[in-house]
């Protein structure tokens, strides 16, 4: 499946309790229903444990997040998973 990117604008993007509005893109990813990129994880200041990246907290509220798998890229921009 190929991938595309076009400019949608502004949508709200909730995780947890916190509702934050985002510049976002329409990307065709057959892996996931959602992909959370660097100005979400930067703006909510999304922080993981290094030994347990199910670990995940926004640290602008102090709330966890519940997720069981943490998906990366790396540089190559190879999918790394981490249970």
């Amino acid at each position: 499946m190929e991938s595309f990117i076009s400019f949608q604008g502004e949508w709200p993007i909730t995780l947890g309790r916190t509702t934050t509005n985002h510049t976002v893109y329409l990307s065709e990813e057959s892996h996931f229903d959602v992909v959370l990129g660097r100005s979400f994880m930067e703006r909510r200041s999304v922080k993981t444990d290094t030994l347990d990246m199910t670990s995940v907290y926004c640290m602008d509220t102090g709330e966890k997040v519940d997720c069981e798998v943490v998906i990366l890229r790396d540089g190559k921009g190879e999918y790394v998973t981490v249970t």
